[in-house]
């Protein structure tokens, strides 16, 4: 189990400059808190009690600054050193976010903004955050103000139910938040878009833009459909320019909205800001740099690709002969996986004039790709190589497992390549990889490459031994291996191939049709398979668990499997009662489940004439000789066992039997009576 962050994790990742530090502080501020060790006295100040004392209606009808007295009370009694009850770790995070904030540095800083994304509004964190909000308002540090006024505006748009931190607080901060964006334009003009900005950067992908404040203020202002709490739109407009709030103010530079394109966190910022620059910067924008561009495909928005195409399409000095020489070769090549299939189009019709000299590597990416124009290149890059030379075996074995690949791999390994190539070893990675259409083609084609014959029965039986073997595997050795004469397969193998899951059915198809006849199984096997007593005692179960074979390892006795045997055991022509024991019979007529008691009686019906199991009075009559009688009493009812019982001795049979029905005389009597 993992051991929980505490607050002392959180300290040493600061003081050694973690890079983890916010995940750390993440961790901490959501853990629920550790009850102590010892239940706190009746009336002690704690944190629990305190929070319900703010929420109660006692504490809210007090004067404002009663109320605000109270709270500072309060929290200096919890937070001192001799606490009675020390506060929860998390509730010590402002500390650790105060001095982030006070450091300033790069690392701090980058920190702060990753904490302020995905820190849990909670107390501990939430302390700090608002404090910080406010003195980064006042000190005009955009980048941090934008980072929190972006979080606080998410979550009151979310409005999660039951949240530590009231709706009321958020309210307010959002509405602060806008309020300094407002002032920044009237007091300030030339700062609004870069503060505005700065706030849209951090919305991330999922906010729910209908029920911000912030946002739609920045982007619709203009419609007045707004009251003091929340903005009244039915439906959000699409055109993000026409009520954009200080229009004028936007169109003074296309730098703020250059990099908003750049470090936006969702698609309907990046889309804002590709429309203004596209309406009201089409002249300047002409003059971007290549660099720029190629920045902006990394990305990976559907957006930003699409603008992309439209920069190279309508800038005179970008054309596709020149791309290599300004550095847009790559980053366009890049394009052939956008998210945008306008994009993936414009890529794949650049890279049929100008690459096609592209890697290996990525055409056989390429080939299964979303964009039909974009397989479609990469299957003629492909068919205009040399097969062997260019492309060769193992890129065209890496195609079959795929979807759009399949096809054109299989055609060309049929076409251009032979028996050599296409070794046995080759064929069983592709038997055994686990995908379907890859099996079927191996399974089809390998029997015209290499006939059974010539590869020998061990080959199929190494697959079916293999630790990647699957069912389907499973069933094209078999079917394989039906070929085979049984001394070429072996007993052994057709023994393990009975008790192995995958291949029992065929196995025990071949035993019906007697290739090899069921008596070369041997009839210790069979017993080992009929009867679980048999299985757990057996030194071949034993020696197969620990043969290294995977699929034998947990390998259990089977109750269906025990029925075949069973019923292959029944046949008195072929196994004699000699040949499966009398005291192992006699084992059987005891046991409590139905079925092999059933079986013993079934069996020893067959194969004893009445007269073996004749009654008598009479005592033992006779010594050792093999070929007398002998009279035995099993609870209280005397048997005559003729010679022709056994070829054992009549003292060994008398001790046998006797021994048999001691255990349980009434059960050995009143089955041989049946039998009489």
């Amino acid at each position: 189990m993992t051991r929980p962050v505490s607050l002392d994790d959180v300290r040493r990742a600061w003081d050694a400059r973690d890079p983890a530090l916010p995940e750390l502080v993440c961790a901490l501020a959501g853990a629920p808190d550790e009850p102590p060790a010892e239940a706190p006295r009746e009336g002690a100040l704690t944190y629990q009690g305190f929070i319900l004392e703010l929420r109660s209606w006692r504490f809210r009808i007090k004067p404002p600054e009663e109320r605000a007295h109270i709270r500072r009370e309060r929290w200096a009694a919890l937070e001192a050193d001799g606490a009675e009850v020390p506060l929860p770790d998390r509730l010590w995070l402002h500390e650790i976010l105060r001095a982030l904030w006070i450091d300033g540095g790069p690392y701090a800083r980058d920190c702060l903004i990753r904490i302020a994304a995905d820190v849990p509004l909670v107390h501990g964190p939430w302390r700090a955050m608002k404090q910080i909000f406010k003195e980064a308002e006042a000190a005009g540090d955009h980048e941090v103000f934008g980072a929190l006024a972006a979080r606080f505006d998410v979550e009151l748009a979310r409005r999660a139910p039951g949240g530590v931190i009231g709706h009321g607080t958020l309210a307010y901060l959002c509405r602060r938040a806008w309020r300094h964006l407002r002032r920044r334009a009237e007091q300030l003009p030339a700062a609004y878009a870069d503060a505005a900005c700065a706030v849209l950067r951090r919305y991330p992908e999922d906010t729910p833009w209908a029920r911000t404040w912030v946002a739609n203020h920045i982007f619709f202002h203009g419609t007045g459909r707004y009251s003091r709490a929340s903005f009244q739109l039915r439906r959000v407009p699409s055109d993000l320019l026409k009520d954009r709030a200080y229009a004028e103010l936007w169109q003074r530079s296309p730098r703020p909205l250059l990099g908003l394109l750049e470090a936006a966190g969702s698609e309907r910022v990046r889309r804002y800001a590709i429309e203004a620059l596209k309406r009201d910067f089409r002249a300047a924008i002409r003059e971007v740099e290549p660099a720029w561009i190629a920045r902006l495909v990394g990305a990976r928005s559907p957006s930003v690709d699409h603008f992309v195409i439209w920069l190279l399409a309508n800038v005179p000095r970008f054309e596709q002969r020149a791309f290599r020489e300004l550095g847009l070769h790559e980053p366009v090549l890049a394009l052939l996986n956008s998210p945008d299939s306008a994009a993936r189009d414009y890529a794949a019709g650049y890279a049929r004039t100008h690459a096609r000299d592209m890697d290996l590597p990525r055409l056989l990416a390429l080939i299964n790709s979303d964009s039909s124009s974009v397989r479609k290149l990469a299957a003629d890059l492909l068919k205009a190589r040399d097969p062997r030379e260019a492309v060769g075996l193992d890129a065209w074995g890496s195609l079959l497992g795929t979807r759009y690949g399949h096809e054109l791999a299989a055609a060309a390994l049929r076409k251009h390549f032979g028996p050599r190539d296409l070794s046995p070893a080759w064929f069983a990675e592709r038997l055994l990889s686990g995908d379907y259409t890859v099996l079927q083609f191996a399974a089809e084609l390998m029997p015209k490459t290499h006939s059974p014959a010539s590869l020998g029965p061990g080959w199929f039986q190494d697959l079916i031994d293999d630790p990647r073997l699957d069912h389907r595997v499973a069933v094209f050795a078999m079917v394989q291996l039906h070929s085979f004469d049984a001394a070429a397969i072996g007993v052994d193998f057709l023994r393990r191939a009975l008790v192995h899951p995958m291949t029992r059915t065929y196995a025990v198809e071949r035993i019906v049709e007697e290739r090899p006849p069921v008596t070369e199984l041997g009839v210790d096997f069979l017993r080992t398979l009929a009867s679980r007593p048999d299985w757990e005692a057996s030194p071949w179960v034993a020696e197969l668990r620990a043969s290294g074979r995977p699929w034998a390892r947990e390998l259990s006795f089977d109750e269906s499997l025990s029925g075949i045997a069973l019923d292959w055991l029944s046949d008195v022509r072929r196994f004699s009662p000699d040949q499966l024991g009398f005291d192992w019979l006699l084992q059987l007529v005891q046991h409590p489940e139905p079925r092999y008691h059933d079986f013993a009686v079934e069996y020893m019906i067959k194969a004893f004439l009445p007269a073996d199991f004749a009654p008598s009075d009479g005592d033992d009559s006779g010594g050792d000789g093999g070929g007398g009688e002998i009279t035995v009493d099993l609870g209280g009812a005397k048997f005559l066992f003729t010679g022709t019982l056994s070829t054992m001795t009549r003292s060994q049979a008398k001790k046998k039997v006797t021994a048999a029905g001691g255990a349980n005389a009434s059960g050995v009597s009143k089955s041989l009576d049946y039998l009489v």
